[in-house]
Parts: structure tokens; sequence; C-alpha cells
């Protein structure tokens, strides 16, 4: 939670709006059995704020760079 917090909070300092998701292949958006799959899918900053890890234990990683290059919805 710490890594995603200080990710998360330099991203809105730069003015970054989407972050790229990594996280297990088998782990959804909020939950195990979410059946929106996180990793490799582009969240805006308050998204991924809102779930900076979706359960205990979660391997979740926001970044490694913020997505500046992504200026509008996905």
């Amino acid at each position: 939670m710490a890594y995603n917090a200080g990710t998360l909070n330099r991203a809105r300092e730069a003015g970054v709006l989407h972050m790229e998701v990594f996280d297990g292949a088998d782990c959804g958006w909020t939950s195990h059995q979410d059946p929106d799959k996180a990793t490799g899918t582009l969240r805006t900053v308050e998204e991924a704020a809102a779930w900076p890890i979706s359960h205990p234990r979660c391997g979740r990683a926001l970044g490694p760079l913020p997505r500046p290059d992504v200026t509008v919805e996905a």
C-alpha cells in the first residue's frame, strides 16, 4: 500500500491522469472474484487510489511509471 500511495502522490503532483496496473493474472480489480481483471489495464489515478490493492497481501503495483502519454479516458 505504501508503494502505491507514494506512486499515486507523485503522479498527482506531476499531473498524470492514468496509471498502468500490474497484478496477479487471476486478481480482479476489487477482489479475486471480480471478473474485471486488473493486470495490464490502464486506470485513472482516482480509480487506482480507490483500489490500491484488492485483498490482504495483494501484490498489486501501480506503474512502475505513470502514463502521461494517456490523456483521455481509455
